[in-house]
């Protein structure tokens, strides 16, 4: 999945993280400039600790102007293009 569907998805479903209404709220009381195409570190580090666990792959292929920058942390993952969900880690 490109990451711009994922991150709308993940808007939606969990409005307190990045790009959420929650979240926008939040950082519009706080005053904080807009993340822009760069991750919370919230976020970051969820992905990369679902990356890490092999539950989904984050794909970081591609130019700046498709790609979401994690935050800088030591990991081998720093910005993502497409995520895949590893079907066998997927539980209904």
């Amino acid at each position: 999945m490109e990451i711009e569907p994922f991150m709308a998805m993940v808007a939606e479903r969990m409005p307190y993280l990045d790009g959420g209404r929650l979240f926008k709220a939040s950082a519009e009381l706080a005053r904080l400039a807009p993340l822009e195409r760069k991750l919370s570190r919230v976020l970051s580090g969820a992905l990369r600790d679902l990356h890490d666990d092999k539950r989904v792959t984050l794909d970081p292929i591609g130019d700046a102007k498709q790609t979401y920058a994690l935050t800088q942390e030591p990991h081998a993952v720093k910005s993502i293009k497409t995520v895949s969900l590893q079907m066998e880690a997927v539980h209904v």
